[in-house]
C-alpha cells in the first residue's frame, strides 16, 4: 500500500480523536459544531496537500490546479504496458514542469508514439491537448506536433 495513504490514515485519526475529546467536553453545541467542521477540514486539506506534494507522477485525475488547460508540451514520456502513461508536461504559463501519470490506453500509447516520431521528423515540441478533461471527442487528437510558426509578415518594398 502507498505510504501517502498512511500517512492521510493517521491526520484522519488525529483529526477524529480532537474532535471527539471537543465533542465530550462541558462545551455549547456551537462549538462542539465548529470542532467537528474544522476536524473535517482538516482531514480534506490534509489529503490534498499529500497529493501536491508528491514526488512521483501525479495521476491525471488528481489534477485540480492546472484543469484549465487546454495545451501542453511533452517534454517526455514512457509507457508503461498495462499500467499508465507517465508524461512530463509545461504548461504556458509556469515555468515548472510536472509529472503525471495517465491510465493505461492502448489507442493513446500508440498516438503518442505517432505523434512522438512526426514530431521528431519535423523538428517541433510535442503537444498535449486538454491533458485533464476527462472525455475527449475520439476524432481529435491527444497528442500531437506542435504546429509551424507563421512566418513573419512581408514588408512592402519602395520601389
Amino acid at each position: 500500500m502507498d505510504s501517502q495513504l498512511y500517512l492521510f490514515a493517521v491526520t484522519v485519526l488525529v483529526a477524529a480523536g480532537l474532535a471527539g475529546i471537543t465533542v465530550w467536553a462541558r462545551r455549547r453545541v456551537a462549538v462542539k459544531l465548529v470542532a467537528i467542521g474544522l476536524a473535517t477540514l482538516l482531514m480534506v486539506v490534509s489529503y490534498v496537500s499529500l497529493v501536491e506534494l508528491l514526488g512521483r507522477p501525479k495521476p491525471v485525475v488528481l489534477e485540480w490546479t492546472q484543469a484549465h488547460v487546454e495545451q501542453a508540451e511533452v517534454l517526455a514520456a514512457r509507457l508503461h504496458e498495462g499500467e499508465a502513461i507517465y508524461v512530463w508536461l509545461q504548461f504556458p504559463d509556469n515555468p515548472q514542469p510536472r509529472a503525471y501519470a495517465m491510465p493505461w490506453d492502448r489507442e493513446q500509447a500508440k498516438e503518442l508514439q505517432q505523434a512522438r516520431r512526426k514530431a521528431e521528423a519535423e523538428g517541433a515540441a510535442l503537444q498535449m491537448r486538454n491533458p485533464f478533461v476527462g472525455t475527449r471527442d475520439p476524432n481529435t487528437p491527444l497528442f500531437h506536433p506542435e504546429p509551424p510558426k507563421p512566418l513573419p509578415p512581408k514588408t512592402a518594398s519602395a520601389n
